[in-house]
């Protein structure tokens, strides 16, 4: 088994396109990393930054000028 994991806030019209139980019945845990002020903010910084860029996977599934091919390449 398997489940699917969401950093609550983050890439939400993905989540409710390819997740909910009516479409594929697929869990999806949504999760809010815990700890302190040191510890938190470079985790939450370096996910804004990921998935905040114009080249990630959240952004560029939206674009309809972004062919398949291109969003399912490995990026190595």
């Amino acid at each position: 088994t398997y489940e699917h994991q969401k950093l609550h806030g983050m890439g939400d019209d993905l989540y409710a396109e390819v997740i909910p139980a009516d479409r594929l019945g697929l869990p999806c845990r949504v999760y809010a990393p815990v700890g302190s002020h040191e510890d938190l903010l470079p985790y939450l910084v370096r996910r804004l930054l990921e998935n905040g860029a114009n080249s990630s996977f959240v952004n560029r599934i939206t674009d309809e000028d972004v062919a398949i091919e291109d969003l399912i390449r490995d990026p190595v």
